[in-house]
Parts: structure tokens; sequence; C-alpha cells
């Protein structure tokens, strides 16, 4: 069992929880370590307990024709602080095969390893239940995802018209279709409701929204529209 790529403290609380049962052998080591083979031992790893994003990478590299055999091999168990549809299908997708967020009990969290290790596949229950209620959710298209961004940082339309190179009455389009989408009345409803679902990151934003960097546009800071959506 390798534990990797996590917040020490974190962790620190993962291997504690992983070496008190006694058919776990832990170690903590990096990333790089495994995909370039500087380090000896990792033949015998059969599980990665790794962060959410860093294990979107691994499953990456490990689908690669060039993988190497002791990537190929290994299971990937991915650690959320968050529950986001979003953030449980694009694991999924990517080839993940375990799913937990930090809220998940002690002994949850070890049959859960335990289950991967042994082939099988685990979504914590939180997460499941997310994942069970999208199903009846009209997926957003990837050009209404960048919107969305773009709104939950409290952006204009014509601010958005011009970051994403689109005409006014094009973004003025998604925006509806989004409050259609999302049952929701107003832009504000919009956020509150992508926030309530996990479809916009509080803490860090979209994944478009972290690349652009935060910025001050529009009538209102994004800030602003959080605490306008939260209340």
């Amino acid at each position: 069992m390798l534990i990797s790529e996590m917040n020490p403290l974190i962790s620190s609380g993962i291997a504690a929880a992983l070496t008190s049962c006694s058919s776990f052998e832990v170690r903590s080591g990096r990333l790089d370590e495994l995909l370039e083979g500087h380090s000896d031992g990792l033949d015998s790893i059969d599980v990665v307990v790794i962060d959410w994003q860093a294990g979107l990478r691994l499953a990456a590299e490990r689908s690669r024709p060039d993988a190497r055999a002791r990537v190929r091999a290994v299971r990937i168990f991915a650690i959320n602080q968050a529950c986001g549809e979003r953030d449980i299908r694009r694991a999924l997708e990517a080839g993940v095969h375990g799913y937990a967020t930090l809220s998940l009990g002690l002994e949850e969290f070890q049959d859960g390893v335990r289950s991967v290790a042994h082939g099988l596949r685990y979504v914590c229950p939180r997460s499941a239940q997310r994942l069970a209620n999208s199903m009846t959710h009209e997926q957003l298209t990837p050009r209404e995802v960048e919107v969305l961004a773009r709104l939950s940082q409290g952006s204009c339309n014509k601010v958005i018209a011009s970051e994403l190179a689109m005409a006014l009455g094009t973004v003025k389009a998604h925006v509806k279709s989004l409050m259609a989408k999302l049952d929701a009345r107003t832009r504000t409803q919009v956020v509150s409701v992508a926030i309530s679902r996990g479809l916009v990151d509080t803490a860090s934003g979209f994944d478009s929204a972290r690349a652009n960097g935060s910025r001050a546009t529009g009538s209102r800071s994004r800030a602003d529209e959080l605490a306008l959506a939260a209340g």
C-alpha cells in the first residue's frame, strides 16, 4: 500500500488508519518515484491511496501503452475533500478504482481500500448517493461548464463573451440553458445550485477558474456572488 501526494497531516492520518489493520503493509512515497521507477520496493505495491487530482494523473499514466508494468498493475484509491458529482464522474471515467471523501469513517475506509486491493471498485456511500442523484439531472455541455465557471466568479455576460470569444447572444442563451437545467430563476440561484451539487468548488473554483486565476470582473466579485449564493 502506497500513500502518495497527500497533505502531510492527512497522509499521517491515513497511514495510521491503515496500519491499525494487520492486513495492510503501508509506506509513503512520491508519485514520480512510482512513475519513473527511481525507488526500490515498489514492485509489491498493489494499491496507491492518493489525492484526487494526482489520482487522475496516475490513471492517465497507467493507461499509456508505454507505461511501466508496475504502474499498469497498481490500483488507484483517490481521496477528495469534496463530494461533487463532476469530480466523482471524472475520477471513475479516468479509471480510478476507489473514491472516497475525508468524511469517511475508519472502518468504511479500511473496507474500501481492502475491496480495491481485491480487484473490486469502491465509491464511498456519500459519493455513491451524490452520483445516483446526478443520474436524474440533465448534463451540462462543455460550453455551459465554461460559462458556469465564470458566473461563479461573478463575471457579467460581456466579460464572459470576451473571455470565451463568443457572441453576447450566445452567452445569454447558455445562461438561460443553465437556469433551465439547474432549475434556477436567477444567476445567483444558478451558482447556489451548482455549489450544492458540487459543480462549483467554493474553495478553489472550477478547473478553468484556477487556470485563469481570480479576477475582479463584472458588477460583483466571485466572493460576493458566492456569499449571495450561500445566503
